[in-house]
Parts: structure tokens; C-alpha cells; sequence
């Protein structure tokens, strides 16, 4: 038997292998086998062409077991040298597919539109009754639906669907690859349904993914994914339903996704972000901690399976950064804080500029650095915040209604330098700002609350500065009108009220303002829960209302409501030393001199918090000016309430606290950054540590 008589032979072999369900040591031999073929057959030899297709083939199903990307490269380079000689609708289709994959991997745009005019050039071959209609038509659908992931034109999207529902319509109930193509629909479906916001798309989503499941066993090689999209497609039912029923199965499946993908399985990264985000939706319903933990803990294993060159890694940091910041807001770890903005920040570095996602990584970065300003009060984090959010907002790649929730974001940190710096400027550009985000919303849209409130915390920030009375007007008619929906952030809304409305008091001395602002700060106290971060500043606004009204029971309701903020572990240190002064004042308002002693005295015991030594020297400067007379308030509530000793005490600790601040009585950490920056990085780290509020109920 000659040489070429054994190649064809062991070309049978492999194709009977291929067209089983080999395991990996199968398809091992397989290509070892078409290898052996390919370097005896020559050019021109009629088995040549089919030796080279099951080639590619078979690289290809080693590559989506194994994750080798060199597998991927030759499937890529094998096709091509097959279908440029003798062009069959299957090898095409194999190319196109093999290229999805590579862009998939590798991120390369060139290889989507490739991929779709492989795609298409196999569809215009293939005959309406050839068995491999149904996978040319599938495989192009896949190519299609990728190349809209990357570039978001809603053509595409349709082509695919449209071609996907083809492919399952030609495959026999009986066909193995009858649940690949329902799954694949049920991925399309799940895209439309984002895009449109449809029902009908939502359900076929849902649909198609369960008959996929029920299609197949425990074992199969995709079972992983099929679960994944599932999974996908019912949490999106439940953000529209709200039936816990899909939640849980959602849940449940995402869980099984990572459980059956084993630990060198190329898309156990994919499967564990997907139960990172999932975490975190069950978090936002349910406010268990284990849910965060579990979000972080399946974000640091995604990005840890990721290859530093995947192009799916910057999506993985970015999921990480979310449930990082979820725990931080309910813990208060600052260490949780710094995690995400170093993983947000190596997101934003991987993602291209042509990219969708790039607008909200960035939009995320600038969050999650003003939310480290209201922690530690470092303007660097301030202004980064705001530099973030303009490059978010002015993306060419947004829709208006994505735009406006990063106009919204952009204006809070605006208006919070305002407060920090008073450059009235930053107020007129978020003014500027808010009403384009209100605009860019329907009555109807859940949104609009959020946005008007947010446009009236700027006008009645501009008004307090500049004095214009239409500001304020229009800022109490925004505040109203949010305050009166029914959404999950009508508390906030509340307190915006409240401040609208004293500052309408302090102008004009109505009563009824501040009646009508004590009323709604209540509201807003009562829709808080305890232990919620928020909550100190509801407590203190509060507060600061009785003080102004001072009715029978205000001022002893205002202090114990100042010393609840005061002593919630979770609250940013400045607001906790701000919450204990009022604490002491409202306290020496009534008369309570021993009550309004032990305010002063925890506000002058929390002050090292609030001016620590690791801010900037014009952060440091702000504080220094905000708590400047509380040592002698301290003191003299002290010898009032008869402690001389306590007085003398904390006149000299408050008063150390502050000049060490000004003084600059600590470590150069700018000279020691200069000789050894290692040093200099992590003694910065520690402060923070040390510094950074307790976790909740610690």
C-alpha cells in the first residue's frame, strides 16, 4: 500500500472522529492523523482539499477545548488555503467561524468582516436542500451577532437574527446541533431585546435557551455555555418582571455554568464574569453581603483566568471594579476602594478607542474616584472625577439616553467641587449639564426622578452663590416633582428637597418651608435603613432643620439624631465629626451641657479621621477651616457641664490635631516619594487603612 493510499485512509479515520463526539484525546489523534495526511497528499490530489477542510475543523474543536491560539491561527491559515482553491459552502463556513473565534480572542476588527464575508460567500453556494445549510447559516448568524457587539449597528443585529432563526427552522428535531443553533437564537434575542427594550425578544430569549438545555445532557462540551446564556436571559426577565423565580433559576444556572467548566476550560473566564454581574443584580434586590462576596470572589477568578491579551479582559477588570465598589459602599473597606480603581483603571488603559464600553469604564473611574474624595477629601481624586466624567460625556459612540446618565454623573462631582472650591463656574457647567440629562428622558422614564433631582441640586447650589431667585424656584419645582415618584431612590430625592426648601427659609422666613422640609426629611429617614453610609447625612439635615425651628422636643430630637450619624462606623469621617459638633450644639441649645460635652468630645476624638495627615495640603486646609473653633466649643461645654479637667484636655488634643495639619509636623511624604517611592506608596497605603471608616456593624 503506497503512501498516498495511507494518508487517504487516515484522512476517513479522522473525519469518522471528527463526526462523533471525541474527547480531547480523540481530536488529538485526529489532527495528528490529517497532519500526517496533509505532508503526503499533494496539491492537485482529489483527497487534498477534504484532508485540509477536517484539518481546520479539527484545530478549530481543539481550540474551543483547549484555548491554544497557535490551534487557531493554523484553522484560520488552513481554511483560507482551502477555500482559495476549491470554495465549499462547509469549509467557508468553517473559516467564518474560525475567524469569530480568533476576533473573539484576539479582538482584531479585520477578522469580523472577514468572518461575515466567509459567512456569506458559503450561504450563496449552498444548496437549499444540502445538510449543511443549517450550520453556514448558524455560523454567519454568530459572525453577524459579534461584529454588532463590537460596532453596535442594529443592521447587523437583525441580519442575525433573521439568519439564526433560519438555521433552526432547517435543522431536523433529531440533529445534534439543533441546541447549539436554539442557544445561539437565544443570545440574538437577548441583544434585540436590550436594544429594543421588547418583550417578545426577551421570551424568545428565555425559550430558545431552555429548549437548548433540554436538548442536551450532563457531559456535553457546551453545557457550560447554554447555562450561561440562560442565565443571561432570565436575569433580564427579572429586571423586567420581578418574578424571584427567575433570579433564582437565573442564579442557579450561571452557578452550574462554572461548576461543570474546568479550571483550563477557555471560557471558565467568561462563565465567572457572568456570575460576578449576576452577584451583584441579587445584591441591588437583596442587601445580603455574602451576594457582594460572592461577586468579588467570581470577578478576582475572572480576571485571573483572563490572559493579559484577551480582549475580554478590560470587561472582566470593569465587572471586578463594580462589585469591589458595591462592598465598599456597604462596608466602608477602603481597601475595596483602591482594588477597584486599579482594576477600573487597567480597564479603561485595555479598551479601545473605538470601543462602546470605553465611555462607561471611564464614567466608572470617575465615580469611583469621587467616591475615595468623600472618603479621604483628596481634591487630585476631585478634579480626576471630574476629567473622567467629561471624557465619558463627549463619547461620539452614546446614545442620548446612555449620555445622559453620564452628564448626570458628571454633574455631582461638578457641583461637589463647587462646595470644595467655589469656582461658580463648575456650577453653570453642570447646570448646563443636568438639563441636557433631563431633556434626554421621557415623563414615563424611570430615570427622570433621578435626573430632575439632580438638576435641582445644582440650581439651588448656584442660587446659595450667586443669589438668582429663578434658580431657586426652579429648583424646588425640580425637587418636587421628583420627590412625588415612586422609586427606590425617593429618600435621596426627599433630602434634596429638604435642602431646597430651608434654603428657601433661610431667604424668606417662611415657617411652612421648614415645616414642610422637616416633614419630608422624616419621609426620607424612614425609607432609610439602618447602617446605610447615606443615612448619616439624612440624620444630620435633618438636625440641622430642628436647630432652625427649634418647636417644643427639636433640639434634644436634633442632637440624638447627630449623635446616631455621629457614631455610624460606615460614614465618612468628616461627616461623622460634623454630625458629633451638632450633636454638641444642638445639646447646648436645650441646656444639656453634660450631653453637649460628650458631642464635642467624640467630634475632637474623630478628628484625626477627618484632617489625617495623608490628604493634600489644600484638602488638609479645608478641614482645618471647617473644624476651626471646635476645641473651644469642646471646652467650654466641658467646664459648663463642670469637667475642668476634660476642658483643659480637649482644648490641647483639638488643638494638637489641628496644627499638626498645618504645621506640616509629619513626614515629607512628597521628599520620601522622591528617594524611595516603593516606601513612600505603601506608608500611603497604611494611613488610608488606618484611617478608612470601620465596616458596617464592626
Amino acid at each position: 500500500m503506497s503512501l498516498e493510499e495511507d494518508a487517504v485512509r487516515a484522512v476517513e479515520r479522522a473525519s469518522d472522529i471528527l463526526h462523533g463526539m471525541p474527547d480531547p484525546a480523540e481530536i488529538d489523534q485526529a489532527v495528528a492523523l490529517l497532519r500526517e495526511a496533509r505532508s503526503v497528499l499533494p496539491d492537485g490530489h482529489p483527497e487534498r482539499a477534504k484532508c485540509l477542510g477536517n484539518l481546520a475543523a479539527a484545530l478549530q474543536l481543539r481550540y474551543s477545548r483547549t484555548g491554544d491560539v497557535d490551534d487557531l491561527d493554523e484553522a484560520v491559515d488552513t481554511g483560507r488555503l482551502v477555500v482559495a482553491k476549491e470554495p465549499d459552502p462547509l469549509d467557508l463556513s468553517n473559516l467564518c467561524n474560525a475567524l469569530r473565534l480568533r476576533y473573539a480572542r484576539l479582538g482584531d476588527p479585520e477578522d469580523l468582516d472577514a468572518a461575515v464575508d466567509a459567512g456569506r460567500r458559503a450561504g450563496s453556494i449552498v444548496e437549499p436542500d444540502d445538510p449543511v445549510l443549517g450550520g453556514c447559516l448558524s455560523n454567519l448568524s454568530g459572525a453577524l451577532l459579534a461584529r454588532y457587539g463590537r460596532f453596535h449597528d442594529p443592521a447587523d443585529l437583525e441580519e442575525a437574527a433573521e439568519i439564526g432563526r433560519r438555521a433552526v427552522e432547517v435543522t431536523e428535531p433529531g440533529d445534534p446541533e439543533l441546541a447549539q443553533r436554539l442557544s445561539d437564537l437565544g443570545g440574538v434575542s437577548q441583544q434585540r431585546y436590550l436594544l429594543t427594550l421588547k418583550t417578545p425578544y426577551l421570551e424568545e430569549a428565555v425559550n430558545a435557551g431552555r429548549r437548548a438545555l433540554d436538548l442536551i445532557q450532563l457531559g456535553h462540551p457546551a453545557l457550560g455555555m447554554y447555562l450561561s446564556n440562560l442565565a443571561g436571559s432570565l436575569q433580564l426577565r427579572f429586571a423586567q418582571d420581578g418574578d424571584r423565580a427567575d433570579l433564582d433559576e437565573a442564579l442557579d444556572h450561571a452557578r452550574r455554568a462554572v461548576a461543570v467548566t474546568g479550571a483550563d476550560h477557555p471560557d471558565l473566564g467568561l462563565y465567572l464574569t457572568g456570575l460576578c454581574g449576576l452577584a451583584q443584580f441579587l445584591f441591588w434586590h437583596t442587601g445580603a453581603a455574602v451576594d457582594l462576596d460572592e461577586a468579588v470572589e467570581t470577578g478576582r477568578r475572572s480576571v485571573l483566568v483572563t490572559a493579559h491579551d484577551h480582549p475580554d479582559r478590560a470587561r472582566r477588570l470593569s465587572n471586578l471594579a463594580g462589585a469591589l465598589h458595591f462592598r465598599f459602599r456597604a462596608s466602608g473597606m477602603l481597601s475595596d476602594l483602591d482594588e477597584a480603581l486599579t482594576a477600573v483603571r487597567s480597564a479603561v488603559a485595555l479598551t479601545p478607542a473605538d470601543d462602546p464600553e470605553l465611555a462607561r469604564r471611564v464614567s466608572l473611574l470617575g465615580t469611583l474616584l469621587l467616591a475615595r474624595f468623600i472618603l479621604a477629601g483628596s481634591l487630585e481624586d476631585l478634579n480626576g472625577a471630574v476629567e473622567a466624567g467629561r471624557r465619558a460625556a463627549v463619547s461620539p459612540l452614546l446614545n442620548d439616553l446612555t449620555r445622559a446618565g453620564y452628564l448626570s454623573t458628571l454633574t455631582q462631582a461638578l457641583v461637589i467641587r463647587f462646595h470644595n472650591t467655589g469656582q461658580v463656574a463648575d456650577l453653570d457647567e453642570a447646570a448646563e449639564h443636568g438639563a441636557r440629562a433631563v431633556a434626554a428622558v421621557s415623563v414615563s422614564d424611570p430615570a427622570r426622578c433621578w435626573y430632575l433631582s439632580n438638576l435641582s441640586n445644582i440650581l439651588r447650589a448656584r442660587h446659595a452663590a450667586t443669589g438668582a431667585p429663578d434658580d431657586l424656584d426652579e429648583a424646588l419645582r425640580l425637587a418636587r416633582e421628583a420627590a412625588s415618584g415612586d422609586d427606590t431612590y425617593r429618600g435621596a430625592y426627599l433630602v434634596i428637597l429638604c435642602q431646597a426648601l430651608q434654603l428657601r427659609y433661610d431667604r424668606t422666613g417662611l415657617a411652612a418651608d421648614l415645616d414642610e422640609a422637616v416633614a419630608a426629611g422624616r419621609e426620607a429617614l424612614s425609607l432609610t435603613a439602618q447602617g446605610v453610609p447615606d443615612r448619616a447625612t439624612y440624620l444630620y439635615q435633618v438636625a440641622t432643620l430642628l436647630l432652625d425651628r427649634q418647636g417644643p422636643g427639636d433640639l434634644e430630637e436634633a442632637a440624638e439624631m447627630c449623635r446616631e450619624a455621629a457614631g455610624m462606623a460606615a460614614a465618612p469621617p468628616s461627616a461623622r465629626v460634623q454630625a458629633a459638633q451638632g450633636w454638641g450644639i444642638a445639646a447646648a441649645l436645650a441646656g444639656a451641657w453634660a450631653t453637649a460635652a460628650e458631642g464635642f468630645a467624640t467630634a475632637v476624638e474623630l478628628l484625626p479621621r477627618a484632617v489625617w495627615r495623608g490628604l493634600q495640603r489644600m484638602d488638609g486646609e479645608h478641614h482645618l477651616r471647617q473644624f476651626a473653633g471646635l476645641g473651644n466649643d469642646a471646652a467650654a461645654a466641658a467646664l459648663l457641664a463642670g469637667r475642668v479637667e476634660q476642658a483643659g484636655e480637649l482644648l490641647e488634643q483639638a488643638r494638637g490635631v489641628l496644627w499638626a495639619q498645618r504645621l506640616d509636623t509629619w513626614t515629607d511624604l512628597a521628599a520620601l516619594s522622591e528617594a524611595a517611592p516603593e516606601i513612600a506608596a505603601r506608608l500611603e497605603a497604611i494611613r488610608a487603612e488606618l484611617d478608612a471608616p470601620a465596616p458596617a456593624g464592626g
